[in-house]
Order: C-alpha cells, then structure tokens, then sequence
C-alpha cells in the first residue's frame, strides 16, 4: 500500500533528476559554444592583454571578479579542449616511438606505436594501440609485437596482406625484392574495422533501448548473437521471429522472418526495404504493428 502511494512521488522525483542532468548538459553545451565562438575570443583576448600583473590587477589597482576569472579559466580550458579534439578528429591515427626496456629487445627496444582514435556517439573511445618492432636488427621490415585491439579484429589476416614479413632464405631466393610492406594501409583497415564495429553496436544498442522503453513498439525484443551487431535476432510480440544479417559497413544483408504459417515475406519485405542501413531499422521497425505484422497500405 505504502509503495503504491510513493510511485507518484518517486516519478515526480525521477522526473525533476532527469530535467536537471538535461539542463545542466545544456548549459555545459551552450558556455562551450560560447566561449569557443570567433566574436568572444577577441573580447578576451583583449581582456586579458590589459591585465598586466599575474595576480588578475590592472594598472589602476582593480582586480577580476570571480565570475571574470571562472570565463577566463573556462575559456583557456574550452580552447585547450577544442584543439586536441581538433586534432583527434583530423589525425585519427597518430604514430609515435616506444622504448622497450627489456634488454633483450632487438634494435636498442625500439619500436613504433600507433594510436588509433575512434569518435562514436559525440565522444571519443579510449584508443587503440599497435606496437611494431623490427624483424631483425638488420632489416627495416616491421612485424606486429603487442596491440591492444579487441579479438574481433582480424588484425593477423589484416597484417598478413599489408605487412608481410620476409622470409629467411638464401641462394637465388635471397636476391628476390621483398615483399612490400603497407604500414598506412594497415592502420587505415584496422581504424576501420574498428569504426565500424562501434559503429554498429552503438546503433543496436539505441535500437534496444528503444525497444525496452516502449510498450507499444512490435518488437518486443532485439538480441545481439554474435555480440558483434552483425547478426540480430528479433522477436515479435505477435509471436513471429526473425534474423537480420548485418554487413561491416552497416547495410542489412539478409533478413529471415518466421511465424506459424511460414515465411512472412511481406514483413521481410518492409525491413529491407529503402537504404537498407542499419541506422534506418528502427523507423522501419516502428511501423509495424504488433497484431498484424505491418500496417496495411
């Protein structure tokens, strides 16, 4: 009795949290949008050019207000924040030298390492990383040493076919160019492997919400099977099912749907209708009504 009396009380409540955490990210985006504008910066920039003393004073003795100060500190740091996000978006991979402080590591331990930055959702992923070493101390050929990619990445098949290492011969085989190493392109398919992958579990995972927050919705479940957003099962609350068969790139490659008379191939039809993108499932998803299957013409 005294839960049903508080429901009211803690939706109110739940509902006044969530208009919070909205208003406070939107002030956090517009004071970001603000300070970063090109008309505020030369208002600071003047500003500050006429504080001549490290304590915040002008020449005649007046001191910054605390809420000056608070923009100021704001905007050094919003500025800070735009140029390695700048950055981070326009490298996408950045490569750098590592030392190896194993004594034993070939080439004095050094070796390559490459960040690999991935941006889904309006933030970035911790990033990747690939450290390659020499083969021998003689040679320039690299060949992969550690990496923290994830294992669906197939990043042996992937260095096979861009960095292949040469082989020990001698004799005629010796005097043979080697194989040609792509480092570039290897990072570029690794980056995109990567990207699309979260790419894909992100929109799966909206897709889901989606479905767990309405009532009303035809779907009344979205699995992921393989955990890789490629190969989906749906269930239906007017007891049908389907699989949907995802590509790399996110486009829907095959769909299956099942219910007591067969294949429903109208319903197939509907979701593979259009771009067939994965991002364009749940409009599809949401006209289907949950008594019939899809809604009539």
């Amino acid at each position: 009795m005294a839960d049903a009396m508080d429901s009211p009380l803690d939706q109110e409540m739940a509902r006044i949290r969530q208009q919070i955490a909205t208003l406070t990210h939107r002030r956090s985006v517009l004071t970001s949008t603000i300070l970063s504008a090109q008309s505020t910066q030369p208002l600071l920039d003047r500003y500050c050019s006429s504080r001549d003393y490290d304590d915040g004073t002008s020449r005649s003795g007046s001191v910054a207000s605390p809420l000056l100060s608070t923009v100021l500190d704001g905007a050094t740091k919003q500025r800070k924040h735009s140029q390695q996000c700048l950055y981070r978006l326009g490298a996408g991979a950045t490569m750098f030298e590592v030392h190896d402080p194993d004594p034993q590591a070939l080439a004095d331990g050094r070796m390559l390492g490459v960040r690999i930055e991935v941006f889904v959702q309006h933030h970035f992923l911790t990033p990747y990383y690939l450290f390659l070493r020499r083969v021998s101390p003689d040679s320039s050929a690299l060949c992969i040493h550690r990496s923290t990619l994830p294992a669906r990445v197939p990043l042996s098949t992937l260095a096979a076919r861009f960095l292949p290492v040469p082989a020990a011969v001698s004799g005629e085989e010796a005097r043979k160019p080697a194989p040609r190493q792509r480092l570039v392109r290897l990072v570029h398919e690794v980056r995109r492997e990567l990207v699309s992958h979260h790419l894909r579990t992100a929109v799966v995972s909206q897709l889901q919400r989606g479905v767990a927050a309405s009532t009303g919705h035809a779907i009344r479940r979205i699995v992921d099977e393989d955990g890789e957003a490629r190969d989906l099962r749906l269930e239906w609350r007017n007891g049908l099912t389907g699989r949907i068969r995802v590509g790399k790139g996110g486009q829907l490659q095959r769909c299956v749907v099942v219910g007591e008379a067969g294949r429903e191939r109208g319903v197939e039809g509907r979701i593979m209708t259009g771009t067939r993108r994965i991002e364009d499932l749940e409009a599809r998803l949401v006209s289907m009504d949950p008594a019939l299957g899809t809604k009539g013409p």
